[in-house]
């Protein structure tokens, strides 16, 4: 088990729609994928997760993407 899928089941179904609610401020842009991640991880959608970056080149984004939502996620707990 990692640290953010841990945080993300310590919230309830209030909390979710709260803290969804606080990504959406707090995203400056309308193309960011934390969203996106934060729904394919309370799902356990691994297929999907595989084709939120496609390329290999991209694996160091989706660990940022992974990280920056995990960091909101404490900032907002």
């Amino acid at each position: 088990m990692d640290a953010l899928s841990e945080l993300t089941r310590l919230l309830d179904y209030n909390d979710k729609k709260l803290f969804k609610q606080f990504l959406q401020r707090k995203n400056k842009r309308r193309d960011v994928k934390n969203l996106h991640l934060l729904e394919l991880i309370e799902t356990d959608d691994i297929e999907s997760l595989n084709k939120l970056y496609k390329s290999k080149k991209n694996k160091d984004a989706y660990h940022a993407l992974r990280k920056r939502l995990q960091d909101s996620l404490l900032l907002f707990l």
